[in-house]
């Protein structure tokens, strides 16, 4: 291993010389800007849903998703959507009904 007498010497807790925190300077130190401006506990609010959409080879796929953003669409809506060619998001509940549709639609013409 080459060392260069000119490198400064690196500091990190997997090295031996590592710099010691007193309890002196924890006590008397601020609130940095991160500790303040970032909550301590993220709460992510997710809705259960069914994304329909259709791939490339023409056929319609379900998926099942949690939502960050947004809501699913009521089931009339949907099925006007898909109609046309649409990708959706439907509550899970209502996604058997909205496939049970494209089928019945795909089968007749």
């Amino acid at each position: 291993m080459t060392t260069y007498t000119n490198a400064a010497a690196s500091h990190s807790a997997l090295f031996d010389n590592a710099p010691t925190v007193t309890a002196a300077t924890v006590a008397n130190a601020q609130p940095s800007v991160t500790t303040a401006a970032v909550p301590q506990t993220l709460t992510v609010h997710t809705t259960p849903a069914t994304r329909i959409s259709q791939g490339r080879n023409g056929q319609w796929y379900r998926h099942d998703v949690l939502m960050q953003y947004g809501r699913p669409v009521p089931l009339d809506l949907a099925i006007k959507r898909v109609a046309i060619g649409r990708t959706v998001f439907v509550a899970r509940e209502d996604a058997g009904a909205v496939m049970e549709t494209l089928l019945r639609n795909n089968s007749t013409g």
